[in-house]
């Protein structure tokens, strides 16, 4: 019995072996069981991917780098590259640079001096050669300044004895880095988001930064001011007080000592802050602002209205307070309009709480510090002197008239010359006008007198949340005009979300457009593994994914009115998320799943569903660790898999289609994101591949290419089926150079639209057999197609059935060479071949169409069709048929 086999689609992409005897599933008829090196296209059809252009050598060949994008917009997005400690900025496919100078001379020496007039560079920077005549193997390549002067420097390890002599041109330009904190093995935890023109990184083990750009070679990558918070939870121990001692002044900047009751920091709390709240009103002259009241021109008058404390700035009219109440919380503010008989001007000071920087350790409890905000004269109380120091059955009982301090407060005695044991810090009981006792202190054998008492200012603190003792945020994400924080050390489950439109501001408050600080509650306290935000705040834990909303999903987040609530079960790694239209694809724990998130108002919240259920072996092999979604033209999101490998899913979801493929990049891709081509027409693939070539590991940038879309069947110019591949177009040329990052490997070559022999890349060099226009050589790769088993439901099928291909029909779209067959053959027959109409003086044309070919087979069980493309060739597959042949089952 012969019966036709017909696969019209391959939108199930590669499917798990485990779907092997699921024949019956509507994706096995479009599945496939190997799809390597091809990209399933929304119609349904295979698309070979295109190869990959090589942009430059990454920074450092030795170790990883990190790519992240940075996209103002569709038409100016630029690709960042980490590497230990230093940054670099691409766009549009190549570095960015300082201004160009021109170059005056470069000499045949080792190593080679290159003179340019007053060049500006110093030992060490990284420049580029472009444009230089003779001396063509130096161009467009990258090398390190040594020996510089005003007017030449060296090019570090260049010996150019052997090159032929300058004979003009050419230019020299400074690439464009920028210092970091991050050293290599900090790289693959940088969290970022970004707003504009600024990008906010994030890494557990440093301060978090912002990276500005504000032009197109002038970036600065700086610290996050964090003078306004945000702050840890407020101390809950009323055991455990502070206070100023020996302030400079109460202005911002002075020069103060923090002093605790009990050990409290450590020398990580340098560069921390402390907020510490005012709870004894100390200072007599603060008076509460009225209207109307009699004001006299004191120096230093200060008042206090609507809880903050304010300073006479200006005497205005009249002799009489106005009829405005202050309420202003920065800089200066009438109390009546313009004209008024009586008006004075206010000068905000505080609002009876200070922000300090710890600046400096000195012991457990005392630490240097500047402060950032008026200091409240209550938060640096006076030392009073001790008038007596007697012995009250069996208590120490110090006699300060006039102390004015409260049962139950801590106190810091010094100078006390006897008994000594007095001196330190102590709670005091029995509190009268003019005594108090000292809580657990010897009674001294005989009265004594001497020394100063002061009280501990506040218990009402809270240290900055982000510090080397307390770690840093990990995660970051912009979400309604807020920028928001979560998992430090000592918070993994903390989120600090800024002020409303004002980034920098943490500070406490309860308007709806004030911070907000949350601990988030769970069953697990497992910690935040990234956010993102969607029409809620979405946060990744690492035992469930939780939604943060107002009053109802989709309502604001505000101070009082945030509900984080649980959505999804699955735990999300720390790999950050993307969105792809109003979903966010995340990997789980394991990093064995590729999950998507999406809003479902029928259900009541978010859904979660595994985009990987179908294909579980790809995530199986190896767990995937980064993500990258390009929208344009083919709607792929991308997944490296810690093995260096790279998997690709077609995801249409309003189509249900979502389709997975394999792909090879000859080496060990380290790092993907994606950005905007040029001119915003395709989302761009950025690589940062690692390959072993002549025995050395080399490290590349490179770009996968768009879709080859020929204009017609001799369209070929695009034409380049080559990895870690350049370009020439130009003058007929019969010798290329500029390939030292491909120096002694075998690269392929496509010229003028036809293969050309390979050849073995030397000095930076290859011969062409002939002359050619436009050239493409890189490293060749093979695509590769095996179908499912030719189940043929329906028929008389059984799995034991032994099947016979008599004859294939494979239906492609703008195709040259490849080769098909049955697993297992030991042959392939060719598919696309040159015809006799063909031309002889040029390569054959791209052909579409039904392409037949006979197979030699025998009765087997297991048949499946094989496709291979291994020169650099197009293979674009729309479909397959085959007639078989049904035997006998075995038995």
């Amino acid at each position: 019995m012969r019966f036709a086999f017909n696969q019209f689609s391959f939108a199930g992409g590669e499917l798990s072996p485990r779907l092997y005897g699921r024949s019956d599933l509507q994706k096995y008829a479009s599945g496939a069981e190997l799809v390597s090196n091809f990209i399933v296209r929304p119609e349904g059809g295979l698309m070979r991917r295109h190869g990959t252009r090589f942009a430059g050598a990454a920074r450092d060949a030795t170790g990883p780098s990190r790519l992240i994008p940075f996209v103002f917009s569709t038409v100016q997005a630029y690709m960042l590259e980490f590497s230990g400690h230093v940054m670099r900025v691409w766009k549009d496919g190549a570095q960015v640079t300082h201004p160009t100078r021109p170059v005056m001379n470069i000499t045949q020496a080792s190593p080679a001096r290159v003179t340019v007039f007053d060049h500006g560079l110093v030992d060490g920077d990284r420049i580029i050669l472009a444009g230089i005549r003779g001396m063509g193997a130096l161009n467009n390549r990258s090398f390190v300044v040594t020996n510089a002067d005003t007017d030449s420097f060296g090019l570090a390890g260049v010996d150019a004895t052997a090159l032929p002599a300058w004979t003009g041109g050419g230019t020299v330009a400074r690439i464009l880095e920028i210092a970091t904190p991050f050293a290599a093995d900090d790289l693959a935890a940088i969290g970022h988001a970004q707003s504009a023109d600024v990008l906010y990184l994030v890494h557990p083990a440093h301060p978090p930064h912002t990276l500005t750009r504000t032009a197109h070679d002038a970036w600065t990558l700086a610290p996050l001011p964090l003078d306004r918070g945000p702050f840890a939870p407020q101390n809950p121990d009323d055991t455990r007080h502070v206070m100023c001692v020996a302030p400079t002044g109460r202005s911002p900047g002075a020069q103060v000592t923090v002093r605790a009751s009990a050990p409290l920091f450590t020398p990580a709390h340098a560069g921390s802050t402390l907020r510490l709240q005012e709870i004894h009103l100390a200072d007599p002259n603060v008076s509460p602002w009225a209207p109307g009241e009699t004001v006299t021109a004191t120096p230093g008058l200060e008042v206090s209205s609507n809880g903050h404390v304010y300073a006479l700035a200006d005497a205005g009219s009249g002799s009489q307070t106005g009829t405005v109440a202050p309420a202003h919380t920065e800089g200066d503010a009438w109390d009546n309009p313009a004209g008024a008989a009586n008006r004075k001007k206010w000068r905000y000071l505080h609002s009876r709480w200070a922000i300090l920087r710890l600046d400096a350790w000195v012991d457990s409890k005392t630490m240097r510090a500047t402060t950032l905000t008026h200091l409240p004269s209550g938060l640096a109380p006076a030392a009073l002197p001790i008038a007596a120091i007697t012995n009250a059955g069996g208590r120490c009982r110090v006699t300060a008239p006039g102390h004015g301090f409260d049962e139950g407060d801590i106190v810091a005695i010094e100078g006390v010359p006897a008994p000594a044991t007095a001196n330190g810090d102590w709670k005091i009981v029995n509190v009268t006008p003019a005594t108090f006792e000292l809580n657990g202190a010897p009674a001294p054998a005989a009265p004594s007198g001497g020394g100063t008492v002061r009280r501990y200012a506040t218990w009402a603190w809270a240290e900055g949340a982000f510090s080397s003792a307390r770690g840093y945020p990990a995660c970051v994400a912009l979400h309604e005009q807020r920028l928001v924080y979560a998992n430090t050390r000592a918070q993994p489950f903390g989120l600090w979300a800024s002020a409303s439109a004002d980034f920098a501001n943490f500070l406490p408050g309860s308007r709806d457009d004030e911070t907000i600080a949350y601990n988030i509650a769970a069953n697990q306290a497992d910690p935040v593994r990234w956010l993102t935000s969607a029409s809620d705040l979405l946060i990744g834990t690492l035992a469930q994914e939780f939604a943060a909303f107002g009053g109802g999903l989709g309502d604001p987040i505000t101070p009082s009115n945030t509900r984080i609530v649980p959505q999804s079960g699955e735990g999300a790694s720390d790999v950050q998320p993307v969105k792809v239209g109003l979903e966010t694809i995340f990997v789980n724990r394991a990093g064995r799943k590729i999950v998507s998130l999406a809003s479902r108002p029928d259900a009541g919240g978010y859904v979660a569903t595994d985009l990987t259920e179908l294909a579980e072996h790809l995530v199986r092999e190896s767990p995937v660790t980064r993500l990258a979604w390009a929208r344009n033209p083919l709607s792929v999101l991308w997944a490296l898999r810690a093995d260096g490998k790279v998997l690709s899913l077609t995801y249409r979801p309003e189509q249900q289609l979502y389709a997975w493929a394999r792909h090879d990049f000859g080496g060990r891709v380290e790092s993907i994101a994606t950005i905007p081509g040029p001119g915003g027409a395709t989302d761009d693939l950025w690589l940062v591949v690692c390959r072993t070539i002549a025995g050395e590991e080399r490290r590349s940038i490179e770009i996968l290419a768009p879709p080859f879309e020929p204009a017609d069947p001799d369209d070929k110019d695009d034409m380049g089926y080559l990895d870690s591949a350049l370009r020439y177009r130009g003058a007929p040329v019969s010798a290329l150079s500029g390939l030292f990052h491909l120096e002694g490997a075998t690269v392929a070559v496509v010229a003028d639209g036809a293969l050309h022999p390979s050849r073995v890349v030397t000095n930076g060099a290859i011969l062409l057999e002939r002359p050619a226009m436009n050239v493409w050589v890189g490293l060749a790769y093979e695509s590769s197609l095996r179908t499912l088993r030719l189940d043929v439901l329906g028929a008389g099928f059984w799995p034991g059935r032994s099947r016979r291909v008599s004859g294939i029909w494979v239906r492609v779209h703008n195709t040259i060479g490849g080769e098909a067959g049955l697993s297992g053959a030991p042959t392939r027959e060719p598919l696309v071949r040159r015809e006799a109409t063909d031309r002889m003086d040029a390569s054959p044309p791209l052909r579409s169409g039904d392409i037949a070919i006979l197979p030699s087979s025998d009765f087997d069980p297991a048949t499946r069709i094989t496709l291979v493309q291994a020169e650099a060739l197009p293979l674009d597959v729309l479909s397959l048929s085959a007639m078989v042949a049904m035997g006998e089952a075995a038995a």
